[in-house]
This record gives C-alpha cells, sequence and structure tokens, in this order.
C-alpha cells in the first residue's frame, strides 16, 4: 500500500458498498467459475456470489473453508467487525474500468466476505454491518 494512503475504519453498507466491492481475479476463481468475464462489473462481489450460488460452489469440497465461514456467519458466531473485520482499498483505474460501479477493492476477506454475500442474497444473514479497514490512496 503506498506510504501516502490514509487508513480509517468503517461500516459498509450491506446492500451496496459492500455488494460493489472488486473481488480477487486469479487463477483459482477463474477456474471455479467465480469470477466470468462476461459483462461490466464481472468482478463485483455480488456478481461472484451469483455464480457461485448458480454453480453450487459451496457445495464443492474446493469450498469447505468458504462453507465453514458460511455456517459460522449463518449461526451468528462469525461477525464481520472488530477483530474479524476485512480490509478494503481503493480500487486501481483499472479496475474500476471494467467494473465501473465499485470504489473499492476487497483486499483481505475474501473468503470471509463470499459467504457473507451469499448469505444476504438468500435473505440469511441478520446481524450488524460489516466493518472494515479502509485504506485511501492519496496523491503524490
Amino acid at each position: 500500500m503506498p506510504a501516502l494512503a490514509s487508513w480509517h475504519i468503517v461500516e459498509l453498507d450491506l446492500v451496496g458498498e459492500l455488494a460493489d466491492l472488486v473481488f480477487l481475479d486469479c487463477q483459482w476463481t477463474n477456474q471455479e467459475g467465480l469470477v466470468v468475464r462476461d459483462g461490466p462489473d464481472y468482478r463485483l462481489l455480488a456478481r461472484v456470489a451469483t455464480n457461485a450460488m448458480a454453480s453450487q460452489y459451496l457445495a464443492r469440497p474446493s469450498a469447505r473453508k468458504h462453507k465453514d465461514y458460511y455456517d459460522r456467519l449463518a449461526a451468528g458466531s462469525l461477525k464481520l467487525a472488530g477483530e474479524d473485520r476485512i480490509a478494503i482499498c481503493s480500487a486501481e483505474p483499472g479496475e474500476i474500468a471494467a467494473n465501473p460501479a465499485a470504489s473499492y477493492y476487497l483486499l483481505d476477506g475474501v473468503g470471509r466476505c463470499l459467504p457473507a454475500m451469499i448469505l444476504l442474497k438468500e435473505q440469511k444473514l441478520n446481524h450488524p454491518p460489516i466493518e472494515a479497514f479502509l485504506a485511501e490512496r492519496g496523491t503524490v
């Protein structure tokens, strides 16, 4: 993270801000069919969660850790706040160009946020807002 970044702790709006986080794009997310390059906003967390639900991702052996987070979030034993808050940062210009609805990149918490978004889409998540460390890039 650049030295000119300023850090804050924020609460994310579950419907908009969380849903519009830019998700990790790598070999794993592509192989699992989570990130599918099929138009604008293809890397937004809400879109990735929809892809996961459509492919029954959480039923796969490769999703064991995410399924554990899903179960813990659903039971209320894990909350994305306090010591378990996530980290986000200002999205890069290229990420925003491919995902125009985005402002922030999901820096740490991919494994917890995907199950949380699935639960939100299923209308099964009922606990306080998600907290994040936010790094905003400064200008030189």
